[in-house]
């Protein structure tokens, strides 16, 4: 894994308890954003508070997907092997 490094003058909103599901750093007009992997979110209550991914799934919708705290709030995605789209 690499190192998430921090420039001083950048501030990142970070979602309490989920660091080992970040994925990276997003560059945008609008500033730079932490990225987390969802399915690594849920493996991460799964572990560590007991609940089954049903249960993990709503707590994260409700209390942190959805939560703004600013431009630099976190971005949560799914990641997917592919696409497909209708031609």
């Amino acid at each position: 894994m690499e190192t998430l490094w921090v420039a001083k003058d950048e501030e990142f909103v970070l979602a309490e308890g989920l660091d080992e599901a970040i994925i990276g750093v997003s560059h945008g007009p609008d500033g730079h954003r932490v990225v987390y992997d969802v399915e690594k979110c849920v493996g991460v209550l799964v572990d560590r508070d007991s609940m089954n991914r049903a249960e993990a799934r709503e707590f994260l919708e409700y209390n942190t997907f959805h939560s703004w705290v600013g431009h630099n709030s976190p971005m949560f995605i799914y990641k997917y092997d592919r696409i497909i789209t209708d031609a």
